[in-house]
């Protein structure tokens, strides 16, 4: 029998599920009978997200950024109390087409159709530019942004999630606007040019980042188990 550390555990877990990412028996099976317990699922994971007025944005490879940093005095990562990213907005997440939800190999699979209006993301704090770390505030919204998430997790712990998918169907406008270094100046005034006149490729690069976000931070998260079957309701459907 091989016995493995909690790092290796997780490590290998980890590689394991994302496996999971280009199985096609993890496809959502979009019935009638998985379109109700979708929605309805869907729905409970949205109510519980808009209790939070913001999101605090984790970044554990930036120590000026994310939740976490190094304590090199006492040689451990140790908890930010008060970090300094923010996701404003989320609130306003909705559905905007049918969601699904189905059980395959002890497996919750969820497909959902959401979309979103009047995004902000705040930072205020330090970032790396030529070995200095001058202090930066960064400001931006989207006006609208409409995506398909296909993510799936233990059906019985809501443990162990992984995505699977994640496409951005289409956003609005997108603004940015960073005080503290004027350097930033142009980037910023390309990047809004980019918003305006070439939403494709902001779209793809906005899709890719949210994806690796997702796939890193999905992983941590536990979500509410699936409610259980009613026969009955089942049995309404067919009719």
């Amino acid at each position: 029998m091989t016995f493995f550390s909690l790092p290796q555990l997780l490590e290998r877990s980890k590689f394991e599920y994302n496996d999971f990412k280009c199985c096609k028996i993890y496809n959502c099976e979009k019935t009638r009978y998985a379109e109700l317990k979708g929605s309805e699922y869907v729905q409970h994971v949205l109510n519980k997200i808009a209790e939070e007025p913001r999101y605090s944005l984790f970044n554990l490879n930036n120590p000026y950024c994310g939740k976490y940093k190094f304590d090199v005095s006492k040689k451990k990562v140790i908890e930010v109390e008060n970090p300094k990213s923010f996701l404003e907005g989320l609130q306003n997440l909705r559905r905007a087409s049918p969601c699904y939800a189905t059980e395959k190999f002890d497996r919750l699979v969820i497909y959902a159709d959401l979309e979103a209006s009047n995004l902000k993301l705040k930072y205020d704090g330090q970032v790396k530019m030529f070995g200095f770390y001058p202090i930066v505030s960064m400001r931006s919204s989207l006006s609208y942004i409409n995506f398909i998430i296909e993510m799936s997790t233990d059906a019985a712990s809501g443990k162990y999630s992984v995505l699977h998918n994640f496409k951005i169907k289409s956003i609005g406008e997108v603004r940015i606007k960073i005080d503290g270094i004027r350097l930033f100046n142009w980037m910023v005034n390309a990047v809004n040019w980019l918003t305006t006149f070439r939403k494709e490729f902001v779209r793809n690069w906005l899709e890719k980042q949210v994806e690796n976000y997702l796939t890193e931070e999905i992983p941590f998260i536990e979500f509410p188990i699936l409610l259980s079957d009613d026969e009955e309701d089942e049995e309404m459907l067919n009719q």
